[in-house]
């Protein structure tokens, strides 16, 4: 934990630095540091590491009785043919999956320590990427599509060959596509927008959407195959015990809604593309809230709060100071927490302590 908690306070401190003025020096080494952790870990590091370690060294034993995705197997044949060593395997799996965000917001982030601070603090984007290796790879690439569909001088094609190869990594990735095409030829109107925030709160509080329903259609719409909506639907079949929908609510509902209602009534003009696919990762999570694993299917919309934030408040003063210190002091609060639950034996999830690097195993 202590790693965790040392990063969080640099990464505040270089925040404060850079608050008058950007500086890349201090934006790349932060941004190495915040690569290093996940590349450097062991593999008792993260709950499904040993998982895709095992199938790096037995490929022929499978996944964990899984299908696997095409683009991840060939992604394994390279590093093996490269060096068949499960340290070196995590080494570059952690460093592709992270170039994917560090990019990102590098071109599209005003205040770009802040958005790494906000990438390692917020939800749980960070620690996914001690274990979710195939997804944040697809988030990597995820990411890259995104800003050269959307760059100043829009490269389609470039965007079109990451998304297929975020696709080919997992394809829960599948179901943005339908609405990045499309939001770019709707006007948000801020009127419409509190309605659906608000209904989609009470939907998520009453549990109304048919989970299991949307990830079928979805999938169907893809033309992915059965075996791929089963693999996928089991998402909406995993729950955790330990955790109510109350509290999922309070600790991840509420404050993202809150967020992206505070966005949009500072903003005079909402239809800037990512704020519009925000609101949208804002909305359907509110709607498969009480499905904790949920976040697997949001989070590809949901990350992009990392740059949002910074874009609507940049560094206009006392009020942007206020707003950056609320979200900063919540999410720093609930990342300690969520990493002090790890310590109990009967933790059930992504559990990334006690934090060691492999030289812990040698």
């Amino acid at each position: 934990m202590v790693a965790y908690v040392a990063l969080y306070i640099y990464l505040i401190v270089v925040s404060i630095i850079t608050w008058k003025k950007e500086n890349n020096t201090i934006f790349f080494l932060s941004a190495l540091l915040v690569a290093l952790l996940p590349a450097l870990r062991a593999v008792s590091v993260g709950t499904d590491t040993i998982n895709y370690v095992n199938y790096f060294l037995y490929p022929s034993r499978g996944y964990n009785d899984q299908l696997i995705e095409f683009g991840y197997e060939v992604w394994n044949d390279i590093i093996r043919f490269i060096w068949y060593n499960e340290y070196f395997f995590l080494f570059s799996s952690s460093l592709l999956a992270m170039s994917g965000v560090i990019f990102f917001i590098y071109k599209e982030s005003p205040y770009r320590t802040f958005s790494l601070l906000l990438f390692v603090i917020v939800e749980q984007f960070y620690f996914m990427e001690f274990s979710g290796m195939r997804q944040v790879i697809a988030i990597s690439f995820f990411l890259f599509a995104l800003y050269y569909y959307h760059a100043n001088t829009p490269d389609k094609k470039k965007a079109f060959l990451f998304f297929v190869l975020a696709m080919l990594f997992h394809a829960t990735v599948a179901w943005t596509l339908p609405f990045i095409l499309f939001l770019d030829k709707v006007s948000f109107k801020k009127k419409w927008v509190y309605i659906l925030l608000v209904l989609s709160f009470i939907a998520g509080l009453y549990g109304v959407f048919d989970y299991r329903s949307a990830i079928a259609t979805i999938f169907g719409m893809v033309n992915v195959g059965d075996g791929l909506v089963n693999k996928y639907g089991g998402y909406s079949d995993f729950t955790v015990e330990n955790e109510s929908n109350s509290h999922r609510i309070l600790w991840d509902m509420l404050p993202l809604s809150v967020i992206c209602l505070g966005i949009v009534i500072s903003q005079k003009q909402i239809d800037y593309h990512y704020l519009k696919l925000f609101i949208t990762g804002v909305v359907v999570n509110n709607l498969i809230i009480s499905y904790p694993i949920g976040f697997r299917i949001v989070i590809y919309l949901l990350i992009l709060i990392v740059i949002i934030v910074p874009k609507a408040f940049n560094r206009q003063g006392l009020l942007a100071a206020i707003i950056y210190t609320l979200i900063v002091v919540y999410y720093l609060y609930k990342s300690c927490s969520i990493l002090l639950v790890q310590f109990n034996p009967l933790f059930v999830g992504n559990k990334v302590v006690p934090y060691k690097t492999y030289l812990d195993e040698k």
